[in-house]
């Protein structure tokens, strides 16, 4: 599928204004090439046919420097709810792809190419494309990445036989991952706020700073503020609550103040004021303490 050659029609001014309460502006929207569709064309697109309804907003995935459409992932307008054990629901199954997709990366389309291999611009890692674009929207500096799912770092990459001699499959680092430079690159995880209480959520978060800092990127996590209100659980939600320009004025005034190992248990940490919330910096032990700028190119 070419970029030229999206399925459904123009967002609506009920979807705009939706989008603009996380700091997605039209602009923005229409640079990431969003559109909504209908049930029967969404349900058609993420392999769907049941009764459910597939009505929604399409994400299409680009690589950067390709007019090719990879895949497209749909954020459905009502999605279907689970009942919880305290009688409350959830929202289940709001984003879809289709059966069998690999995963991949979600980068906005129309980034620079060169953004990959420049390790001089820091990128933001999140969970959902949504999100990466309400980063996105805070300004140039970053380069916004959206992951499918906290674990879709991973995946199915190859096939090799079984003690048996069966054909298995092989997970591991998606190819995504290897088309980036992360050396000496700075990078921030941005996960959801349930990362403080979900045992998943954060062995996912550790699992791909494990990961990065392999490829010799240096690693910070973004911790949420303590006075966040019980209903926000998105970057996109706190953006949407505190304001894009102030969570921009608290970024761009950050500093971080780094301690040796041998005041922590664990890996020395930064810490950074961020619209209060904090940003950690997850390093290797070095001698003494140092104070840098967030960021700081």
């Amino acid at each position: 599928m070419r970029l030229d050659d999206l399925p459904g029609f123009e967002l609506l001014p009920a979807d705009l204004a939706k989008l603009q309460k996380s700091g997605i502006t039209p602009a923005l929207a229409a640079r990431a090439l969003l559109r909504r569709v209908d049930s029967v064309t969404g349900g058609n697109l993420v392999g769907r046919n049941g009764s459910g309804d597939y009505s929604g907003i399409i994400f299409p995935y680009a690589w950067p420097g390709e007019d090719r459409i990879r895949d497209c992932r749909l954020r459905r307008d009502k999605p279907d709810l689970e009942q919880k054990e305290d009688g409350t629901f959830r929202e289940k199954a709001k984003y879809l792809s289709p059966p069998g997709r690999a995963n991949m990366l979600y980068l906005i389309p129309g980034v620079d190419p060169a953004a990959l291999t420049n390790e001089t611009r820091p990128i933001i890692l999140t969970e959902g494309e949504k999100k990466a674009l309400s980063l996105d929207g805070l300004g140039q500096d970053y380069l916004a990445v959206g992951l499918g799912g906290v674990w879709n770092f991973q995946g199915v990459i190859g096939k090799a036989p079984g003690p048996a001699g069966d054909r298995r499959d092989v997970k591991g680092i998606i190819s995504d991952i290897e088309r980036i430079t992360w050396r000496q690159r700075k990078v921030i995880i941005v996960f959801d706020r349930n990362v403080q209480e979900n045992g998943s959520v954060a062995a996912a978060r550790w699992t791909l700073t494990k990961a990065l800092r392999k490829r010799h990127a240096t690693v910070y996590w973004f911790e949420w503020p303590a006075d966040t209100p019980a209903d926000v659980n998105g970057v996109d939600d706190l953006i949407g609550l505190r304001g894009a320009a102030e969570v921009l004025r608290r970024r761009a005034a950050a500093r971080m103040t780094e301690r040796s190992q041998a005041r922590t248990r664990s890996a020395p940490m930064i810490w950074s004021r961020w619209n209060t919330a904090w940003i950690r910096y997850i390093a290797p032990a070095r001698n003494g303490c140092s104070t840098t700028r967030l960021c700081d190119r």
